[in-house]
C-alpha cells in the first residue's frame, strides 16, 4: 500500500502562472505495487476546489521494478506536483485568510494514485510433466522449456496464474493530506512570487478592556471595546460595518463636547504634545471621521445625493490599522499618565 510519508509546499518560482509546488515522499510497502499515474486536486477545508494537478514528475530516476510476490518491502518514491492557480483561486484563499482568526490557510491536498499490482501471491514454478498436462492450483506460476532446447530450464514462459489467469491488474487509491500555510509565510514568502504583492507584517497591540478608575479610562474603555468589534467584523469579512462601527471610536474622541476634547488635550499636552501638533492631532480625527463618512452616508455637506461608495477590503483595512494605532497610542498615553500620580 502506498500512503504520503511527507510533505512540503513552496511557490513555484519559475511558472508564468501563479502555482504551487508540492514535493512528495510517497512510501509503497509491498513488493507486488508500482505507482505509475498521479492525479488530484488542491482543495480548501469545505472541500471546494482551488486548483488541479497540472503537471507531475518523479524525482528519483532510478529504475523502478514490480515484483511477483506481496512480500514486505520498503520503497520510496519523491513526486514533485505542480498547481496552477486562477485569479478566482487567488482570491478565495485570501478570503480563507479573513475567515481565521490567525489568518493562517488550511488546504487539503488529494491525490489519486494509479499503481499495477501483480495478482501473484508466493509464485511456485513446475516444470511440465511428460503428459504436457499441468497442475491447475491457485496462486502458482508454470513454465515450460524452450521447443529449440527441451532438456535446459533457461527459456521460460509464464502460462497461468490464479485461477482466473489474470496477473497484473491497476487499482486506483485516493491519499489525502491537511496542511496549513501560516499568515507570515503567506505575506512574505508566497505572495511577492505569486504576483500578489509584498507585505508588511506589523503587530498591532490591541489593549484588554479594563475596569475604568477616571472619567478618561470610560473614554478609553469605549474606544477599545470599539476596535475589537471592528476586529470581529474584519474577520467575518463584514467590510461595511468595520466603516460603521469605526464612527464611534470618532463619537469619542472629537470635539463634540468640551468636557471629553480638554481632558484628552490635557493628557496629551502632559505627555509632550505643543499646541499645534494637539490641533493637528484633532483635525487629523475630524478628517478621518468625514472620509469614513463618505462611506455611510448619500448626502453631502452641500445637501446632494451622490452615489452610494462600495466599501472595499482595503478601506476596512485602513479604517481598521488606522483606529488600532490611535487606541493604542492613547493606551500607553493613559498608562504614562497615571505613572506620574
Amino acid at each position: 500500500m502506498a500512503w504520503i510519508e511527507n510533505l512540503k509546499i513552496s511557490p513555484a518560482e519559475h511558472s508564468v502562472n501563479p502555482a504551487l509546488n508540492f514535493r512528495i515522499g510517497l512510501k509503497i510497502d509491498k513488493s507486488n505495487e508500482l505507482p505509475v499515474s498521479y492525479s488530484g486536486a488542491l482543495l480548501d477545508r469545505e472541500e471546494k476546489r482551488l486548483a488541479t494537478l497540472s503537471h507531475w514528475e518523479i524525482r528519483d530516476r532510478t529504475k523502478k521494478s514490480i515484483r511477483l510476490s506481496n512480500s514486505d518491502y520498503r520503497s520510496n518514491i519523491v513526486l514533485n506536483l505542480h498547481f496552477e492557480l486562477t485569479q478566482n483561486a487567488l482570491e478565495h484563499i485570501e478570503w480563507i485568510r479573513d475567515q481565521n482568526d490567525d489568518n493562517d490557510i488550511e488546504l487539503k491536498l488529494e491525490l489519486n494514485v494509479g499503481s499495477i499490482f501483480s495478482k501473484i501471491n508466493d509464485p511456485k514454478i513446475y516444470a511440465q510433466n511428460d503428459n504436457n498436462h499441468l497442475a491447475q492450483k491457485k496462486s502458482e506460476l508454470f513454465k515450460y522449456q524452450g521447443r529449440d532446447n527441451p532438456g535446459t530450464a533457461q527459456e521460460l514462459k509464464i502460462l497461468s496464474a490464479n485461477t482466473s489467469s489474470e496477473i497484473l491488474e491497476v487499482q486506483y487509491r485516493e491519499l489525502s493530506r491537511n496542511l496549513t500555510i501560516s499568515s507570515s509565510d503567506w505575506t512574505q514568502k508566497y505572495c511577492p512570487i505569486l504576483g500578489i504583492g509584498k507585505f508588511a507584517t506589523v503587530d498591532l497591540y490591541i489593549p484588554e478592556s479594563k475596569e475604568a478608575e477616571t472619567e478618561i479610562e470610560k473614554y478609553l474603555d469605549d474606544a477599545i471595546q470599539t476596535v475589537q468589534k471592528m476586529e470581529q467584523y474584519i474577520q467575518a469579512g463584514e467590510w461595511s460595518n468595520v466603516i460603521e462601527e469605526s464612527r464611534k471610536l470618532a463619537e469619542v474622541l472629537r470635539e463634540k463636547d468640551n468636557k471629553s476634547v480638554d481632558q484628552w488635550k490635557e493628557l496629551l499636552s502632559k505627555s509632550g504634545y505643543q499646541d499645534d501638533a494637539l490641533d493637528r492631532f484633532y483635525s487629523m480625527l475630524q478628517n478621518l471621521f468625514q472620509f469614513s463618512s463618505k462611506f455611510v452616508h448619500r448626502i453631502d455637506f452641500d445637501n446632494n445625493l451622490r452615489d452610494q461608495v462600495k466599501v472595499e477590503k482595503e478601506d476596512a483595512y485602513f479604517i481598521y490599522t488606522t483606529s488600532v494605532g490611535l487606541v493604542n497610542l492613547l493606551s500607553r498615553k493613559v498608562q504614562e499618565f497615571k505613572k506620574t500620580q
